[in-house]
């Protein structure tokens, strides 16, 4: 191989890295972004949503937003929604206003595929600042909020069982 091979070699393989880079970073960035929330059901008629402490971005408040739509109106039978926020980062302000705007939007699904909303806070002054929202602006739902996940667990339970209950008679 002549210099000037090894250099055209050379400069053809750096093209041929940079292309390989620039088609593997169009693949989706959903591959690589941390999740701001988990949807999982631990039982029957139970979603729960665990958010993260990832510092919360549009993109993640987007799909975050579509998968909860997704879950609610995909549900078979009313289920009862425990949104564990233990470990979650703090959300802006455009943030909060997008999830009132959708619990807004979506009421009336809300209201046909919802038993009750349970919020998973464990400090009292983020509990006193959900009441204090929730005073002004209540959820189409029943909602209830605990400081643990267990005792959310608990309140799902006796929610079902309550609205089973109701739907029998």
């Amino acid at each position: 191989m002549t210099f000037t091979e090894l250099i055209i070699f050379a400069n053809s393989s750096l093209w041929q890295v940079r292309i390989e880079m620039i088609e593997f970073s169009s693949i989706s960035l959903d591959f690589f972004m941390l999740k701001f929330a988990e949807f999982y059901n631990p039982f029957d008629q139970v979603l729960v949503t665990k958010f993260s402490s990832v510092a919360v971005t549009d993109d993640h408040m987007d799909q975050y937003l579509i998968e909860l739509f997704e879950n609610i109106n995909n549900a078979e039978k009313p289920f009862v929604l425990i949104s564990d926020v233990s470990e979650s980062s703090s959300l802006s302000s455009s943030h909060r206003v997008r999830i009132a705007n959708f619990i807004k939007e979506n009421s009336e699904l809300l209201k046909s595929k919802v038993i009750c909303l349970i919020y998973v806070m464990p400090t009292p002054l983020l509990q006193f600042i959900l009441n204090a929202i929730f005073v002004v602006n209540r959820p189409p739902v029943k909602y209830k909020v605990c400081n643990r996940y267990h005792e959310a667990l608990n309140i799902a339970t006796e929610q079902i069982e309550v609205f089973n209950q109701a739907e029998i008679l």
